[in-house]
């Protein structure tokens, strides 16, 4: 297989640090405006075949796209994912990915508050033992109790979650039911409860 066969490598060359294994790879005679031929081909080959799902793909992409610095496209690589990939690890990998950016900010990338809450649903909705706390305190800050209550209740009745927070995260979650229940916030209020 090679690059007219649409191969995505196992990382992508680029003039410069990556020159010599370049060169390696395609001819020692490759000059550098050469190697910058194959590095575009390459992105290309795994840009189509990221289009089809492929978490590999993903990978090599975002290896070279935080190499170069470049947020905007890890960004691009992340939201392809979360449109055609299945692997659900991979999926809540992409939104956590989103989520990061979004709430930092980044060369080129401006920090945007309802979109890396958004991407932090869904991180929660994939992969809920890491993200559902962290999205329920979110909620809970923006004063969206019902969204957060429901959280709060999923995770108090985990024993998933339960075995992965720790013991003071899981009482904070109690302390954080009660308080809702107490206040009528997203729920009625119910001071026995």
């Amino acid at each position: 297989e090679d690059l007219g066969d649409g191969l995505c490598p196992a990382f992508i060359i680029y003039p410069g640090e990556r020159a010599q294994a370049g060169r390696e790879r395609y001819s020692d005679a490759a000059t550098d405006g050469g190697l910058a031929n194959y590095r575009d081909r390459e992105i290309a080959n795994c840009e189509r075949v990221l289009a089809s799902g492929d978490a590999a793909a993903m990978n090599v992409l975002l290896e070279y796209w935080y190499a170069q610095n470049n947020q905007q496209a890890v960004a691009a690589t992340y939201k392809t994912y979360l449109e055609k990939g299945s692997d659900v690890h991979r999926l809540a990998e992409a939104s956590a990915g989103l989520y990061t950016l979004y709430t930092e900010g980044a060369p080129g990338l401006a920090p945007d508050p309802d979109a890396a809450l958004s991407y932090l649903s869904l991180a929660a909705k994939y992969n809920p033992e890491a993200f559902a706390l962290r999205y329920a305190d979110a909620m809970h800050a923006r004063g969206s109790y019902a969204e957060a209550f429901s959280y709060y209740t999923k995770i108090a009745q985990s024993k998933a979650a339960a075995a992965k927070l720790s013991k003071e995260d899981f009482c904070e979650v109690n302390l954080k039911l009660a308080d809702h229940y107490f206040q009528g916030r997203g729920v009625s209020e119910n001071w026995y409860i």
